[in-house]
């Protein structure tokens, strides 16, 4: 895909996302297709989204990914750290479309071995995962109610951020956003707007390419509402930041605060602007991030489409 795309430089400081030291280089590194670098969240410790996140060829093959797959493989959980004295590493989070999901990890398992290395923090899970190659089938100590299983992990190349997005969200029910605080207009939860197409922008005062797409999406509410959609941008910023912000950038659509960014972790939006779009139904089918002229050239095409199937 041979098109500029544009995404907001800064850091989200509010986020406790899930970056590791896999992630780091993709989150602040330049994207395929001649890109700009992205804006990244400043993660904590933990949780941490281990080691490199990835694709697994029979769900790729669902969702095509749209670009090359970065020069390391993933595993793609989020982890935690036990208690002192505790072994293993707690899985919070299994990311569709991963390595493990295929071995088929679930939360709540605790992550023991990998291979022959022990695991006692997210950051070695890291460690070691990185030193695995794309196709290897490693042995996966787990626990898991009680009891120790085996599995194996084949690791794949790690997709591209945004195609990590499309493969977690695409085809599955939105999360809801109730709990926002709204500002602009009226954002109450996605089961108020059920029935409507809703185009949902995470966003934040300090993203360049957020202000650049604030017009775009501006025009957008103003076309497609009288039509069934709707456009609800959602920022970590307290309500009068992003009012003033909202005020010069020409984003007249509704908006809401996420100051304690539980509904930007729930849609993994460690990277700004990203857009789903979500049909009548309430489901996912597809995810942007950044400022592409191409790219939004595509999703109006869909809201159109998913407008008159919805007539």
């Amino acid at each position: 895909m041979s098109t500029l795309r544009l995404v907001g430089s800064g850091s989200l400081a509010a986020l406790a996302l899930f970056a590791l030291p896999g992630c780091v280089s993709d989150h602040g590194g330049a994207r395929a297709g001649n890109r700009t670098h992205p804006s990244r969240a400043a993660a904590p410790a933990q949780p941490l989204d281990a080691a490199a996140t990835g694709s697994a060829p029979t769900t790729q093959s669902a969702i095509p990914l749209l670009y090359p797959p970065k020069p390391f493989v993933w595993l793609g959980v989020e982890l935690k750290s036990r208690d002192p004295g505790q072994p293993g590493v707690l899985v919070e989070r299994v990311l569709p479309g991963s390595p493990a999901e295929q071995a088929q990890l679930q939360a709540g398992d605790v992550v023991l071995y990998l291979g022959q290395a022990p695991l006692n923090t997210p950051e070695t899970v890291s460690a070691v995962v990185r030193e695995q190659n794309a196709g290897s089938s490693t042995p996966l100590i787990i626990e898991r109610d009680g009891e120790q299983r085996l599995v194996r992990i084949v690791f794949q190349l790690m997709p591209e951020f945004e195609d990590r997005l499309r493969l977690a969200f695409i085809g599955r029910p939105a999360p809801e956003i109730s709990g926002i605080v709204a500002f602009q207009g009226d954002v109450a939860s996605l089961r108020s707007l059920k029935g409507q197409v809703v185009v949902l922008e995470f966003w934040a005062s300090f993203c360049q390419a957020c202000r650049l797409l604030g017009p775009t999406l501006d025009e957008w509410h103003r076309s497609y509402l009288s039509r069934g959609a709707q456009v609800v941008g959602i920022t970590v910023d307290l309500p009068q930041v992003g009012l003033e912000v909202a005020r010069r950038a020409q984003m007249g659509y509704p908006l809401g605060s996420d100051p304690d960014a539980e509904i930007t972790r729930s849609y993994m939006a460690s990277q700004i602007p990203t857009l789903f779009i979500i049909d009548s139904q309430g489901i996912v089918r597809d995810a942007i991030v950044g400022y592409s002229e191409e790219r939004l050239s595509g999703v109006r095409a869909l809201i159109e489409r998913l407008l008159n199937e919805a007539s």
